[in-house]
């Protein structure tokens, strides 16, 4: 049975000392959307949050180690699990089962 890293994420964004790799391995399932949630795989959940930071598929797969089209198949089986039909929906939703997007940063160079 595989356990989902959902709860674990805005820990892990937040840089509370532990790495996103370790906050998956100790995730509960989230009470909000368990069911949803429960279908993501760790490699999954790890895409779509590189996709609620921003990140293009080209920077997903860079830093994920993996090649482009294996980023939109992650993205396209977490859109399945979401019951969505486009990133967007996807990066909405996820915000709302509580995964958090980064602070904004203003930039007060010019």
């Amino acid at each position: 049975m595989r356990r989902t890293a959902f709860a674990a994420c805005p820990v892990a964004l937040a840089g509370e000392g532990t790495s996103q790799s370790n906050a998956i391995e100790q995730a509960r399932p989230s009470t909000l959307g368990a069911i949803d949630v429960a279908r993501l795989t760790a490699r999954q959940l790890e895409v779509l949050t590189k996709a609620v930071q921003g990140k293009p598929n080209k920077v997903i797969a860079r830093k994920t180690n993996l090649a482009e089209d294996t980023v939109k198949a992650y993205l396209s089986a977490a859109f399945r699990s979401l019951n969505v039909s486009n990133r967007m929906k996807a990066v909405f939703k996820a915000v709302q089962l509580g995964l958090k997007p980064p602070p904004l940063a203003l930039n007060a160079a010019k």
